[in-house]
């Protein structure tokens, strides 16, 4: 006896209902739980970098790519997913081993980066400066493109900074990583941006420097760069 299926009920067509009942049996994917951070907002330990919470990045405990200049740093860096702290993280990082004492190693990266002594110690900033209808410019996020040529993710005009030479305030600056206020104990001179020029930290026997002038072909032994890379 031939049995015929019909091909409705009640209304409806029963061809495709059992694949519509089936997908409607289907679990609801299950979302992966995130990695829980610790209260504090640190995130997880990477060897050799330290966390800074307040630009999300990772900072390297020590310089590394001596001998290059400022636009073979920036290559190198890239190769290896790392990038060049602009002046703005670079402080930041200052500012976060000053303030917290139970950061690893603290005293030492904050000697190597301040204390004044020989040798002298640099490291490359991700900071260029231009003028651009008769103001100051700076470009920041270098990443390689096309022909290897470094574009900047970002430009910006420079606004509410210090632009005279003068001894400032490390811990007083603002998100370009302009001084904001001098200071009569000249601890850190700063040597405000120049037009064509790039950004550089040292500290020798005299003084710390911040410089927001220096020529990015320079190649120098003790010239180097603090890696940094993003929150894992």
């Amino acid at each position: 006896m031939n049995i015929k299926i019909p091909s409705m009920f009640m209304g409806k067509p029963i061809k495709g209902a059992i694949d519509l009942v089936l997908k409607s049996r289907i679990p609801p994917r299950v979302r992966k739980q995130k990695k829980k951070e610790d209260p504090a907002g640190q995130a997880p330990d990477l060897s050799g970098f330290i966390y800074v919470p307040a630009i999300n990045l990772y900072i390297a405990k020590e310089r590394m790519l001596q001998g290059k200049n400022w636009l073979q740093t920036h290559r190198e860096l890239h190769r290896q997913g790392l990038q060049m702290p602009t002046p703005y993280q670079f402080l930041q990082f200052v500012d976060y081993l000053k303030t917290n004492t139970t950061v690893p190693d603290r005293t030492q990266i904050l000697d190597e980066i301040l204390e004044k002594r020989d040798p002298w110690r640099a490291e490359w900033l991700d900071a260029k400066y231009f003028k651009k209808d008769g103001e100051l410019w700076m470009a920041y996020n270098h990443r390689p493109g096309k022909n290897r040529r470094l574009q900047a993710g970002k430009k910006e005009k420079l606004e509410g900074g210090l632009l005279e030479d003068s001894y400032i305030d490390i811990s007083s600056f603002n998100e370009q990583g302009l001084p904001l206020t001098k200071s009569s104990k000249q601890e850190v001179y700063y040597y405000s941006p120049v037009a064509g020029s790039v950004a550089w930290f040292v500290a020798n026997s005299g003084r710390a420097v911040l410089y927001c002038y220096w020529s990015p072909t320079v190649v120098i032994d003790s010239l180097g760069v603090r890696a940094a890379r993003a929150k894992i």
